[in-house]
C-alpha cells in the first residue's frame, strides 16, 4: 500500500519510452491529430493504459490553446433561484465534456472582479456570470478577451455581450394583476435594493399600480435580495398604523424573510396579509412554504446561457445574442382575497 501511494505519477516521457516513440508523437496522439499511424497510435494507447497515465488538462490546453475549462461566477450561492440556474448550467457543461471552475462574489462587485482575474489566469476558455454585480464597462472589456455570457442583467442586454434574461417588468405586472384580481388595493413592494433586476421589477410594479388606478395606494420599501433584507423591510411596513393587505417581494428569498416577520407579529399569511415573491425557486415550491411567485424559467435560462457559451468557445461568430424569457404566474397558498 505504501509503495503504491509513493509511486510517482507517469509522465509523457514515460509513455514515449514504453511505446518506443518520440515525445512529440505522444503529444500528437493526445491532441487527436490524424498524422499518426495506426500501429504507433495503438502502441501509445497501450503504454498509457499500462502506466495509468493521466494527461494534464491544463498542459494540453497550452498546446491546443484550449483548457477544456469554463469559469462560472454566481452572485449569491444562498439565493435558491441562483442555485437552480446553476444546476442547469452544470448539467449542460457536463454533457458538453467541459470542466467548471465555480466561484461566488457574494454580491460584491470588487470580489467578482478579483475572481474574473483569477479565472483568466488559469486560463479558462470562457466565462458565464449569473446575475453579476460587476460594472457593465468591465464586462465589455472582458468580452473582448474571451467568450462571455451574462444572465440576469438587463442593463447589458443591448451591448455586444451575449445575455439571457427574463422580462422583469412583465413579471412585476403579473404580480400586481394577480393581487388586484383578488381584490387587493393597498399593496406594498419590497425592492431588491442594488440587485441587478431590482430597478426593472420596481418599475413594473409602479407602472402596473398606476394602470390599475392605485398609484396613491402603493407603498415601496427598500430591501434587498436576501431573507434578512425582506425580514427588516417587512417589519418597517408593519410598524406603520395602516399596513397593506398584500406585499410583492422582489424575489423569493426576500419573501421568505418577509414571511418570517409577518408570522413573528402574530399575523397570518394569507389570512391577514397576502405575499407573493419572484423567481419560483425550489424553496418557494416546497410544501411547507407554498409561496405564490413569478416564475423565471431557471432551467431554460441556465441551459441557453451554457449553450451560447459553448458555441462561442467552439468558434461561433455573429451578432450578440440577447434572449428574453417570458415569466409566468404561479399561484399558491400565500395569496388570497383581502380580509
Amino acid at each position: 500500500m505504501a509503495g503504491s501511494r509513493n509511486r510517482q505519477r507517469a509522465t509523457i516521457n514515460d509513455v514515449a519510452r514504453r511505446a518506443g516513440v518520440s515525445k512529440s508523437l505522444v503529444s500528437l496522439v493526445l491532441q487527436g491529430s490524424p498524422r499518426v499511424g495506426d500501429a504507433s497510435r495503438k502502441a501509445i494507447h497501450e503504454a498509457m493504459a499500462a502506466l495509468d497515465y493521466q494527461p494534464n488538462r491544463l498542459a494540453r490546453g497550452l498546446v491546443a490553446r484550449r483548457s477544456g475549462i469554463v469559469g462560472v461566477i454566481v452572485s449569491d450561492l444562498h439565493n435558491p433561484f441562483v442555485a437552480d440556474v446553476l444546476d442547469a448550467v452544470l448539467e449542460h457543461m457536463d454533457k458538453a465534456g467541459r470542466q467548471v471552475l465555480l466561484g461566488t462574489g457574494r454580491r460584491r462587485g470588487e470580489q467578482e472582479e478579483q475572481l474574473l482575474d483569477s479565472l483568466i489566469a488559469v486560463p479558462v476558455d470562457g466565462v458565464l456570470l449569473l446575475s453579476p454585480q460587476t460594472a457593465a464597462g468591465r464586462l465589455e472589456h472582458l468580452r473582448r478577451r474571451l467568450p462571455l455570457v451574462v444572465t440576469g442583467r438587463s442593463d447589458v442586454a443591448e451591448s455586444a455581450i451575449d445575455t439571457v434574461i427574463a422580462d422583469n417588468v412583465a413579471g412585476a405586472t403579473l404580480a400586481v394583476e394577480h393581487l388586484t384580481a383578488l381584490g387587493h388595493r393597498r399593496i406594498a413592494h419590497i425592492t431588491g435594493g442594488d440587485g441587478p433586476a431590482s430597478p426593472e421589477r420596481e418599475h413594473g410594479f409602479r407602472q402596473a399600480m398606476a394602470t390599475a388606478g392605485l398609484r396613491r395606494k402603493m407603498k415601496i420599501v427598500r430591501g434587498d435580495f436576501t431573507d434578512e433584507g425582506g425580514y427588516q423591510a417587512m417589519h418597517r411596513i408593519l410598524a406603520k398604523p395602516e399596513h397593506p393587505t398584500a406585499v410583492f417581494a422582489a424575489n423569493d428569498y426576500s419573501a421568505l424573510g418577509a414571511l418570517n416577520a409577518i408570522e413573528e407579529t402574530g399575523r397570518r399569511v394569507p389570512g391577514d396579509i397576502s405575499l407573493i415573491g419572484y423567481d419560483n425557486s425550489s424553496a418557494a415550491a416546497s410544501r411547507h412554504v407554498s409561496l405564490s411567485s413569478i416564475d423565471q424559467p431557471h432551467t431554460d435560462m441556465g441551459e441557453q446561457a451554457a449553450r451560447i457559451l459553448n458555441e462561442r468557445i467552439d468558434g461561433a461568430e455573429g451578432a450578440p445574442r440577447h434572449i428574453v424569457l417570458t415569466p409566468t404566474l404561479i399561484g399558491r397558498n400565500t395569496t388570497a382575497p383581502p380580509p
